[in-house]
């Protein structure tokens, strides 16, 4: 019974910890693609960066961080968080594809400030 419990909580554990390396993981994944959305010389290279953003950050959304699992209220506004970074970047990628990288590039700047006032809630 002694052992079936420890194998029960070593299991939760581990998983635990994979989701939160996966989280992290992905994470890091939508940095690097906002770093390359700042850094982009070219409006295809912006479409681009923003096509990936968009597609790890849908990615991200499904995966909930510890401190969030169980509360329906705290999953919901992380999930509007994270929509939010998604529609900044397709109104950006809008801009960059009638050719105004630079009003692109404005307009991501918004990320960070998410980024901050979301990190501080559920990191």
């Amino acid at each position: 019974m002694k052992l079936k419990l420890f194998l029960t909580t070593a299991l939760c554990a581990l998983s635990t910890l994979t989701v939160a390396q996966s989280i992290k993981m992905e994470m890091m994944q939508m940095n690097m693609q906002a770093n390359k959305l700042v850094r982009a010389k070219t409006a295809e290279e912006f479409q681009l960066a923003s096509q990936d953003f968009i597609t790890i950050t849908e990615k991200t959304k499904a995966i909930l961080p510890n401190g969030v699992e169980g509360n329906q209220k705290a999953t919901e506004d992380y999930q509007v968080g994270m929509q939010k970074l998604i529609d900044i970047v397709k109104q950006a990628n809008e801009q960059a594809q009638a050719g105004n990288l630079q009003d692109a590039k404005i307009a991501i700047s918004e990320l960070e400030i998410l980024k901050r006032e979301y990190h501080k809630k559920y990191k």
